[in-house]
């Protein structure tokens, strides 16, 4: 320096290699303390310790004796890695606050880089960092910010003479959880331009910068430490059941440093059905804490031994600063786990069968050896034995039988040394879906023959094959059918939607004739044959009438009057003397087949609208009817022999179709919109089983007790869906 010869200007390399400690460029605005035998501590230290060519800093050295009691008079003499930065004065004593202060100057030829500012005493020596700019410097009030904080960004621009430039465009860009007021900026006579940068809450806090650059390729960057008010970290993030995990808090304050004494409360919550509640599976201990010197807090979360497997959420608060964190609580290790797909098989498909197997620690049990067993003879496994894979997995295929004993489940076993796991395989109830048909409406079944309407086709199916053996044109579409006996009719009876009925015979396969009511009729709810009376009922809602057949000479015998009749049935067994009329008004009315007498009523309590089927059980005692009012569909059962309600059974869907099983132990139901094929018990008047019985199940017949066959009234999948019910 050439107003101090005692300055040297020695290179970086010598200056460094003379300080007692290396100086990192982290450290630019940190004091480097000297230690020297008598226990004297010197510190220097820059403010600023940033700046630009042209520009001076302040240099305050510091010497402190082993009391921490400031050193007067120490000498203390200060050299440069630069010849271009110098000191004034480059040497001079303490003062009584045991400081010597001196300003730093920077040349305009200093190019951009860290320069050692050291200083000597007789007991030592120590350094300090000067950063030099380039000709854009860029500069923020603090390089920490809270994410709901500001602080402010300043730019300045010089030319290679260290003269300001006035007038020139700033372009300035944030990153991280970073915002600024202005992105663009214009210098002013100093050449300096200043704005505001501020934290950005919806971003992630941490490392984060600014970057400012002017159209000639200047540029310079800052780094700036976002954090939260209120920061927590769960170590670890996921424990077994009844560990423990801790969550650290650290509170900061207005200016982004650790803030001590800061009361913390922590709670965990969890979703319980969709709501979110408190926990009681995982506790914090405790759940109140203060934040020591450092802005720190711990708190242990202690997962019961029984907590659920799923994902809890911690939360610590204070005031209206928080932050949350997520835990997750595992599953406990499965050793040997079985997975089937898809676990519900249609007749003769396959399913894949794979089994997982885990070592305690939670790693794969690789080549390990595995062996499937499985319950009857309705499936194969294959193969049934062998070893996992490197990741633990052995896969088999399981072959659902084509025509297994019954439909339902089957357990299905890996076993691997002392552990085993099981899944079920659920035999389709749905055989298969008979196609070729246009709008399904109407299903019967007699002997081994269904009998299907088809809008104005009469479509038979062979039930040993499944298989479509004729398609019959009708006079019209028809809506109803019912058969003059159970087995072997000699007729069919097939209604229309004007109430004509067409008498079809089954040997030749053709309409013999058709019956009307004199003066015609609307639509029909239900048409019902009684082999005994040798009669045919067909219920006219519209017309509020029950039309009465003579079977024998297939000829119209006479209307018997009613309120709104959606549902009509011969009585059987003891009460073959006996049918029924469902009226609209819910009323169940005894009939003599004999004189059309009533002899009795029931009011069923439930709503009757468009139609409500009823079936009777095999030895006349019990009566069934699916009614609905429009909202709410219901079965309802009668004790016939003494006019009483004995149940009613709730049930989703439009009534579309009712049979009691051979046996008189179930009652099957189809109903359509929500579409569904369910099984109610006649003992428990309890529902023992829903089948997926396809789109639009518009009727029901079932063959054998063991297999309902289900009319699709669907324009996109119409069809027969046949469905194992036994």
């Amino acid at each position: 320096m050439t107003s101090s010869p005692s300055i040297s200007a020695p290179g970086r390399r010598t200056v460094l290699a003379a300080a007692a400690w290396s100086v990192p460029v982290v450290s630019l605005s940190v004091a480097a303390p000297a230690h020297a035998l008598s226990g004297d501590t010197t510190t220097a230290k820059l403010s600023p310790a940033r700046a630009q060519p042209g520009e001076t800093s302040t240099l305050s050295v510091t010497v402190l004796d082993g009391a921490g009691t400031p050193v007067s008079g120490r000498g203390v003499a200060l050299s440069s890695s630069d010849d271009g930065i110098t000191a004034s004065p480059d040497s001079g004593v303490t003062d009584v606050q045991g400081v010597f202060t001196s300003t730093i100057s920077i040349g305009t030829e200093v190019a951009t880089g860290d320069y050692a500012i050291s200083a000597s005493t007789s007991e030592g020596s120590t350094a300090a960092v000067l950063s030099v700019a380039g000709a854009l410097m860029l500069s923020v009030s603090s390089t920490r910010l809270r994410s709901d904080g500001q602080v402010a960004v300043s730019v300045r621009l010089i030319d290679d003479q260290a003269r300001p430039i006035p007038g020139e465009t700033i372009t300035l860009q944030a990153s991280g959880a970073l915002v600024l007021d202005d992105d663009t900026l214009q210098t002013d006579a100093n050449g300096s331009a200043r704005t505001i940068l501020r934290g950005d809450p919806s971003h992630d806090p941490g490392q984060a910068s600014v970057q400012a650059s002017d159209e000639n390729g200047h540029s310079d960057a800052v780094t700036v430490l976002v954090v939260d008010p209120i920061e927590m970290t769960i170590d670890p993030d996921a424990i077994d059941r009844g560990a423990t995990a801790r969550a650290t808090v650290t509170a900061y304050d207005a200016h982004a440093n650790p803030q001590a004494g800061r009361s913390i409360s922590v709670s965990v919550t969890e979703e319980v059905d969709g709501d979110t509640q408190p926990s009681t599976q995982v506790v914090p201990q405790p759940s109140s804490v203060t934040t020591g010197s450092d802005g720190r807090a711990i708190v242990d979360l202690v997962a019961a031994a029984d907590a659920a497997s799923t994902t809890y959420t911690v939360t610590a608060a204070a005031g209206g600063d928080s932050a949350s964190g997520t835990l997750e609580v595992l599953a406990p290790v499965i050793p040997v786990a079985i997975d089937v797909t898809p676990s519900l098989v249609k007749w003769g498909a396959t399913a894949q069968v794979r089994v997982t197997l885990t070592n305690s620690d939670r790693t794969p049990a690789a080549h390990t050896a595995v062996t499937i067993t499985w319950e009857g003879n309705d499936l194969t496994v294959s193969p049934s034995s062998g070893q996992s894979d490197a990741n633990g997995v052995f896969s088999a295929t399981a072959q659902v039988s084509s025509s297994p004993s019954s439909s339902g489940s089957r357990r299905i076993t890996a076993t691997s040394g002392a552990f085993s796991g099981a899944a079920d395989l659920e035999i389709d109830a749905v055989r298969q879906q008979i196609t070729g048909f246009t709008r399904p409406l109407r299903v019967l079944v007699t002997d081994t023959t269904a009998w299907v309407l088809d809008g104005t086709r009469l479509v038979v199916v062979d039930t040993s094959t499944n298989s479509v053996t004729g398609r019959i044109s009708l006079p019209a579409t028809c809506t109803a059918l019912a058969a003059s006996a159970p087995t072997s009719p000699a007729s069919l009876y097939l209604a229309t939607d004007d109430g004509r009925v067409f008498v079809f015979d089954v040997a030749s396969r053709t309409v013999t004739k058709t019956i009307a009511r004199p003066g015609g009729a609307h639509e029909v709810a239900q048409i019902s044959v009684h082999a005994t009376a040798r009669r045919a009922y067909v219920a006219l809602p519209r017309d509020g009438v029950v039309m009465v057949i003579d079977t024998d000479t297939n000829s119209y015998l006479t209307s018997v009057a009613a309120t709104w009749p959606v549902g009509v049935a011969g009585g059987r067994g003891a009460a073959s003397g006996l049918y029924y009329i469902v009226d609209g008004d819910g009323v169940l009315h005894w009939m003599q087949t004999s004189d059309n007498a009533q002899t009795r009523t029931l009011r069923l309590r439930v709503g009757a609208d468009v139609v409500a089927p009823m079936a009777v059980s095999s030895d006349g005692e019990r009566g069934y009817v699916l009614a609905s009012d429009g909202q709410t569909t219901t079965l309802a059962v009668v004790n016939l022999k003494q006019p009483r309600l004995l149940a009613r059974v709730p049930l989703g869907g439009s009534p579309s179709g009712i049979v009691v099983s051979p046996d008189g132990s179930r009652v099957l139901l189809s109903t359509m919109s929500p579409d569904g094929l369910t099984s109610v018990s006649t003992s428990t008047y309890q529902v023992v089983k829903s089948y997926n019985a396809g789109e639009a199940t518009s009727s029901l017949a079932v063959q054998g007790g063991s297999t309902a066959y289900v009319t699709n009234f669907s324009a996109t999948q119409p069809g027969v869906t046949v469905v194992d019910v036994r």
